[in-house]
């Protein structure tokens, strides 16, 4: 759907997720990510000014030395992009199952690499 249909059907907050997904496909693709998902206020079109972004992460088979380089170049890409404070997760990060339902019930992909 291109982004001035998506905003005339469902507001000025889903243009701003397809402009999203749009921007950190490159974003993405740099810091070995396999599939981001986006959860929280914004993915459910209730943000208000100020509200951060939510993201849940899951990167490709790196190593452990790795790992924190591409999370934070990850995470400090997002926030330069969006001018916003942004909290990011990792699937295999998450403990707690009521968590994990609640991000399963309201994430929004914003990019899935494709094999």
């Amino acid at each position: 759907m291109a982004c001035e249909q998506a905003a005339a059907v469902y507001g000025e907050s889903a243009m701003r997720l397809e402009e999203l997904k749009k921007h950190t496909k490159r974003l993405c693709e740099e810091q070995h990510v396999r599939r981001l998902d986006l959860f929280g206020s914004r993915a459910r079109h209730d943000a208000r000014k100020g509200s951060d972004y939510d993201f849940v992460a899951e990167f490709e088979q790196l190593a452990p030395e790795e790992f924190g380089r591409y999370y934070f170049d990850l995470l400090h890409g997002l926030e330069d992009m969006l001018h916003a404070p942004v909290d990011l997760l990792t699937y295999e990060g998450i403990r707690k199952p009521a968590l994990r339902e609640n991000i399963e019930r309201q994430r929004v992909k914003i990019y899935e690499r494709q094999d």
